[in-house]
């Protein structure tokens, strides 16, 4: 449960900016034809004040009722075909978790990230593939599996920069290795996890 609740404000956090963009368009110009009325627009102001609001308010409704519609046609087209949730208790109950679809990503966090990219203005279903590729290699895995932290850095960096600005290297470790059992693994199988990382490195 709680870890459905951090999910869950990672991606209210993500939408607020749409959502504010798509209200600010909505609600602007309210206040046009009362500048060059001088100071008979004070006159009235403060009888105005709650007609401005409900108007204010009708437009919010109306600019989240468009966010939450070009949210669904835009998860839709990334990821058409999401698994269903799984229960929390069911999820991490073993290092690698539900995959019903046996694409090598965990449903949980296959559904997570398809949400948050479907938040990212001009975000591509190929875009969510890619950083599907990422967290798949990240993956700690109950079998023999190598982790090695430079190919990961050049796996993530090779993402689009508008994925990167909004799902943090860090955000994809956290939701990896999110059970003692699988950050146990996740270090044994680790290799090249000091020293400097940078561009060079993935020529």
């Amino acid at each position: 449960m709680k870890r459905k609740s951090i999910e869950i404000l990672r991606l209210k956090r993500l939408l607020i900016p749409i959502m504010l963009g798509l209200a600010l368009s909505a609600c602007g110009g309210e206040d046009s034809g009362g500048g060059s009325s001088g100071g008979g627009s004070n006159s009235v102001s403060g009888g105005d004040d709650s007609a401005t609001n409900v108007l204010d308010s009708q437009a919010l409704k109306v600019a989240l009722a468009e966010a939450a519609k070009a949210y669904d046609t835009q998860l839709a087209a990334i990821a058409p075909s999401l698994p269903p949730a799984p229960e929390t208790q069911v999820a991490k109950a073993t290092v690698a978790g539900v995959d019903i679809n046996s694409n090598g990503v965990r449903d949980d966090i296959e559904r997570a990230l398809a949400q948050g990219v479907a938040m990212i203005p001009s975000a591509t279903a190929s875009d969510y593939l890619k950083l599907l590729d990422v967290v798949k290699y990240l993956q700690p895995s109950e079998t023999e599996k190598t982790i090695d932290h430079k190919i990961y850095y050049c796996l993530y960096t090779g993402l689009p920069q508008k994925i990167q600005e909004k799902i943090s290297s860090n955000l994809l470790r956290s939701m990896v290795i999110d059970t003692k059992d699988r950050a146990k693994i996740f270090v044994r199988q680790s290799i090249n996890t000091s020293g400097n990382l940078g561009a060079e490195i993935c020529g």
